[in-house]
């Protein structure tokens, strides 16, 4: 198994890769970025299906969906937290993912729901979409889903990522605090919700969220596989009463359809035998995490069989 890992972790990523070697039932999950969902949600899943004595499950930190579908398919990783609507066009083909299609993706189960989240200042002037035109926005890591999603959401808007003469690409924390300190105009994020990050965000300027054109979001969920319509709770952050329309995903596991069965069955068992104290280590992951809803690549047929023999769990 081939390191996959920034130059700062070379010698931790090492180290992993070495373990792994050493034990054929060993498996690397490749997650996002320290502090954001996708990495606790990661550890999470490795936590409840490490407690057995044959199993060994390990994290891999990355840039987010496209860097994880990438690390998979060269084999850096056996499983990846990927957005449902990034599954979609690497499954079925897109001149925007390299190499596409990746037909042999297989899903094991969707995790939690997503919806894009636009921040701007307050007394910014910007009400829509469509005022980004000339603004300086950051939108995710260069191979994150939130910038896959986001370029969409302008594309179907009817604004060019050229047309943003700043389109920084970096981590959501990062982004939040030049936000605040008027180095950036929006930021743009993918993520579940309540999200810490804007959390802290609206805790430390005031800000409101962007919604999205009905009729943007009616063609996109119409058109795109993975989309679903979705609003933001009104109230769940300061300065936003009332409920913001936008777009939607699911966080989704999925894997390689070589993957051994007995891997993918154990992190179901494993998952699945103590669900309850999975759903409670991130507080994304709601009543019905995790499930077989809105996959949109075919699942492993380890994962498919498991679903097979225990409907109450779907």
């Amino acid at each position: 198994m081939r390191a996959f890992a920034p130059i700062s972790f070379a010698l931790a990523a090492l180290a992993l890769a070495t373990t792994a070697l050493a034990d054929d039932h060993a498996f690397t999950i490749g997650t996002g970025s320290p502090g954001g969902n996708y990495y606790s949600v990661g550890g999470a899943l490795c936590r409840v299906t490490n407690r057995g004595e044959t199993l060994r499950c390990f994290t891999q930190e990355t840039t987010g969906s496209i860097d994880n579908l990438y690390a998979l398919n060269l084999g850096d990783i056996d499983f990846a937290i990927m957005q449902a609507d990034v599954q979609a066009a690497a499954y079925e083909g897109s001149p925007r993912i390299t190499n596409s299609p990746y037909s042999d993706i297989r899903s094991v189960f969707a995790l939690y729901d997503e919806m894009l989240a636009v921040a701007v200042l307050a007394d910014s002037g910007i009400t829509a979409i469509a005022d980004l035109r000339g603004r300086r926005v950051n939108a995710g890591g260069r191979n994150s889903g939130t910038k896959w999603t986001f370029e969409a959401v302008l594309q179907a808007h009817g604004v060019g990522a050229n047309q943003l003469p700043t389109f920084q690409t970096g981590g959501s924390s990062e982004g939040a605090t030049d936000l605040c300190e008027g180095r950036i105009d929006a930021l743009a994020f993918v993520t579940g919700h309540p999200s810490a990050t804007l959390t802290r965000l609206a805790d430390t300027c005031k800000v409101t969220l962007l919604p999205l054109d009905s009729d943007v979001i009616a063609a996109m969920t119409a058109s795109q596989s993975g989309y679903i319509a979705a609003q933001i709770p009104g109230g769940l952050y300061p300065s936003n009463p009332a409920a913001t329309a936008t777009i939607g995903t699911k966080a989704t596991l999925v894997t390689l359809e070589s993957t051994d069965d007995g891997i993918v069955e154990a992190v179901m068992n494993g998952v699945f035998s103590s669900v309850e104290n999975f759903r409670q280590q991130q507080i994304v992951l709601g009543d019905d995490s995790p499930s077989r809803d809105d996959l949109t690549a075919p699942l492993h047929p380890a994962a498919q069989r498991f679903f097979d023999a225990n409907a109450r769990v779907q």
